[in-house]
């Protein structure tokens, strides 16, 4: 351990080496005092406390990587909890389309985003996925919030141009200018020039812009393929629901009877190794595999999946395919913005995989994830997955 490190001393140290491969030991992790960056871990045997500049004691605590939420609403934290018992689409036209709408006042939306903010990183999330709003002010006014506390996130100002409140529905040449504009305001608030930068170089950003089309059902061809035009100017990572719910999926075939929802994105230019999808609950082993073959990611979001019944994801019928998948908290279709509860309803949704399959086949041979894979999923797949 250099002599500048502080050294964090703790009776448990936990993360994750690979999906299946969980380490756990007795050790002390050094950071570098003056840039924060982490040089050394060291299992207790090897420590000499001499090395170190300070050693800060945290014997009866743990010590995890920070947790990595790849899906979630800033706007819906305050509406968390309430009308579960509507299914998706009815429970977006009744609770969160009007919650989101109130973000046009900055001042609302800077004390909501800094709520939601402030109660991730307190419950470990240190990388978070960020749906905004429609609203482009309020998306910087996001990242202003995100880059003041410290949390690498992933911004994302929402589109939405058709099938949606008239409160809450943008035009669709404006939804592309505004989002541009959006796209090179949190640039400049980290000084950063991408005219001048390697496009590589975004992910070296504590607040990276994320094009982020709400999903099929509220956005025109036009405005994916716009979208699909800006991500690719910037080289941007997407983010979209799919095949979240029954009634969602059914509406996306009404509009498009000869593709599956999947295909959709793919011809409009969305699906890419740069793309990370929720929930995909109702996927066909043709559509995992185009997944799979386009790079995209998953973000699978078990507490929200059962909140608002939408269904149960098999996790690791996406990891058998090689599919890089992260988990997500979903708020506030998820009620709880803590990635610990995400860990949780995740096992029980795998679980009840388990038990629905050996219900069906009294000699099935799936088996519910294993707290290894849990916790991976929660740590290094979400940052795979981003």
């Amino acid at each position: 351990t250099a002599m500048t490190s502080v050294v964090y001393y703790s009776s448990r140290i936990v993360h994750s080496l690979s999906l299946t491969k969980l380490q756990d030991f007795h050790g002390v992790v050094g950071v570098d005092s003056k840039s924060g960056t982490i040089v050394s871990i060291e299992k207790l045997a090897d420590f000499k406390a001499d090395d170190a500049k300070q050693v800060i004691n945290f014997r009866n605590k743990f010590i995890v990587p920070g947790f990595v939420d790849t899906h979630t609403h800033a706007p819906q934290f305050v509406n968390r909890g309430l009308g579960l018992d509507m299914p998706l689409m009815q429970w977006l036209e009744t609770y969160t389309f009007p919650k989101e709408a109130k973000c046009k006042d900055i001042d609302y939306a800077t004390t909501v985003f800094s709520k939601i903010v402030d109660m991730t990183i307190k419950n470990g999330t240190t990388t978070c996925c960020y749906f905004a709003t429609i609203h482009p002010k309020s998306a910087v006014e996001l990242a202003k919030i995100t880059l003041k506390r410290g949390q690498r996130a992933f911004i994302g100002k929402v589109n939405m141009d058709m099938e949606s409140p008239k409160f809450y529905i943008e035009e669709t040449k404006s939804s592309l200018q505004t989002t541009e504009d959006t796209i090179n305001d949190i640039f400049k608030l980290q000084s950063y020039d991408c005219k001048k930068q390697k496009p590589s170089t975004i992910y070296d950003l504590l607040a990276i812009p994320i094009i982020t089309p709400r999903f099929v059902p509220t956005c025109s061809d036009e405005l994916m393929k716009g979208l699909a035009n800006l991500a690719e100017k910037y080289q941007l990572p997407i983010q979209s629901h799919l095949a979240e719910s029954p009634g969602e999926s059914d509406f996306v075939k009404s509009r498009f009877p000869n593709e599956s929802y999947t295909e959709v994105y793919k011809r409009m230019n969305l699906l890419n190794d740069r793309t990370i999808m929720a929930h995909c609950i109702y996927l066909s082993t043709e559509d995992i595999q185009l997944i799979k073959k386009c790079g995209a990611s998953i973000a699978h979001c078990a507490l929200s999946n059962f909140d608002l019944s939408s269904g149960i994801l098999c996790a690791k019928t996406l990891l058998a395919a090689g599919v890089k998948t992260g988990l997500g908290t979903d708020v506030s279709g998820g009620y709880a913005p803590d990635m610990l509860s995400t860990i949780r309803f995740t096992a029980v949704a795998s679980a009840a995989t388990e038990i629905n399959n050996r219900s069906k086949d009294s000699k099935s041979t799936y088996r519910k994830l294993k707290n290894s894979e849990l916790f991976y999923l929660a740590t290094l797949g979400g940052a795979e997955a981003l």
